[in-house]
C-alpha cells in the first residue's frame, strides 16, 4: 500500500500565485502539489521555513491532507494572496475556522 500512498493531485486554482508571494518575498519555492496527501510546498529564505497548502476559497481538504496536517501540525492552509502575504511579510497565520472544524470532525470520527 505504500507505493499508492503518494500521487498525482491537481493543484488549487490560486496555487501558482500564492507560490508567487512567497518568491516576490524572496523564498525560494518548493512544488510538490504533484503529489498527493502532502503539503502543496515549502516556502524557505535561510531564517523561516513554511510548510503550505493551498485551497480555493471555499474548498475542502481531503482526508489524506487532514492527516498529513494533524501529523504536521505546523502546515499553513492559505486560501488568498493576502493571507500568503501576511505570513511571507510578517510571519503571521491564523487558520481558517472551517478547516479547524472540518479536521475536528474528521478526528472525532475516528477516521484517523
Amino acid at each position: 500500500m505504500v507505493g499508492n500512498r503518494f500521487h498525482r493531485a491537481k493543484k488549487d486554482n490560486n496555487h501558482n500565485s500564492v507560490a508567487a508571494v512567497f518568491i516576490e518575498y524572496g523564498y525560494d519555492v518548493i512544488d510538490l502539489s504533484a503529489l498527493k496527501n502532502l503539503c502543496d510546498f515549502v516556502a524557505y529564505n535561510g531564517k523561516d521555513v513554511y510548510f503550505v497548502e493551498v485551497k480555493s476559497k471555499g474548498g475542502r481538504l481531503t482526508d489524506g491532507e487532514i492527516r498529513f496536517i494533524v501529523r504536521h501540525p505546523y502546515v499553513k492552509i492559505i486560501e488568498t494572496v493576502e493571507q500568503a502575504e501576511e505570513l511571507a511579510k510578517n510571519g503571521k497565520y491564523v487558520m481558517p475556522e472551517r478547516y479547524r472544524r472540518q479536521m475536528d470532525k474528521y478526528l472525532t470520527s475516528g477516521s484517523l
